[in-house]
């Protein structure tokens, strides 16, 4: 499943949010089994570095900040914006903003 970007911002944080939702499963199934999986692999010989997982857990704040700066930078341009715009894309960055908060609190809660 290759990332695709998508055209608006609300599609790319709501992008972003589904691949963290998919990846948060089996990395939380990877934590919880790590004890029966160095088992299990030990006993076929196969390497796995499981600090690996817990890197990969503590890297998903790194998509908090992606979507951080996407939605900050839609706010910076919300100075440049024509005084009849602005009725209309104020509240939708409010939005984003609500939303992209709520989105970094899920990873920090996760991390």
């Amino acid at each position: 499943d290759k990332w695709q970007s998508k055209s608006s911002i609300g599609e790319e944080l709501q992008n972003v949010s589904d691949k963290f939702d998919s990846t948060r499963a089996t990395i939380e199934w990877y934590l919880r089994s790590t004890e029966e999986l160095k088992k299990n692999y030990a006993s076929y010989n196969v390497p796995f570095d499981f600090d690996l997982v817990k890197r990969l857990q503590a890297s998903t704040v790194k998509l908090a900040k992606y979507s951080m700066k996407m939605v900050m930078t839609a706010h910076q341009r919300l100075s440049t914006t024509q005084e009849a715009d602005l009725a209309f894309a104020r509240p939708q960055v409010e939005a984003l903003m609500q939303q992209v908060l709520k989105f970094a609190f899920k990873i920090h809660q996760f991390a």
